[in-house]
């Protein structure tokens, strides 16, 4: 593995818990009315009707162009609130299992998704229904949904 990949600037910390840290540019943070992650529901996305925002900084706003054409997108973001991780849980209603076998949030790398209907865009700020972030959390990337490609069958 190389410790820095000189097309994209990313470095490459060998060693911790996962074998190492890349480092992302933050493109803007989430607004939520959820201050805690044991205040948001587990739900699937048609019953969640919370609404937020995301507000995405300057430098990145002209990446929006084009995104309006979107119902949903993929939200990619630090979870900033997840503690301490670990390698095996026990989920509610479940036998313990690894990590990578949930959806829990105390994970290695705390890199959380969510797919949620764009209602919006007003200038740098993106109006989202489904919410379940939590208030301040830095968005690392945002990705159209598309049911053409992203449906599996």
């Amino acid at each position: 593995m190389p410790d820095h990949d000189a097309s994209t600037g990313v470095g490459i910390d060998k060693g911790g818990l996962s074998g190492g840290k890349v480092c992302f540019n933050v493109i803007g943070y989430v607004n939520s009315p959820y201050r805690d992650p044991k205040e948001i529901l587990m739900q699937p996305l048609n019953l969640n009707d919370t609404e937020g925002s995301i507000e995405i900084i300057s430098s990145c706003a002209e990446g929006l162009e084009g995104l309006e054409k979107f119902t949903h997108i993929y939200v990619f973001y630090h979870m900033h609130r997840a503690g301490r991780p670990f390698i095996k849980v026990k989920p509610p209603f479940q036998e313990e299992q690894g990590i990578f076998a949930t959806r829990a949030d105390c994970r290695p790398s705390p890199l959380g998704f969510s797919i949620v209907e764009l209602l919006r865009i007003e200038g740098n700020i993106l109006h989202i229904r489904g919410v379940n972030m939590i208030d301040g959390e830095a968005v690392i990337d945002i990705k159209p949904y598309s049911a053409d490609f992203d449906k599996v069958l």
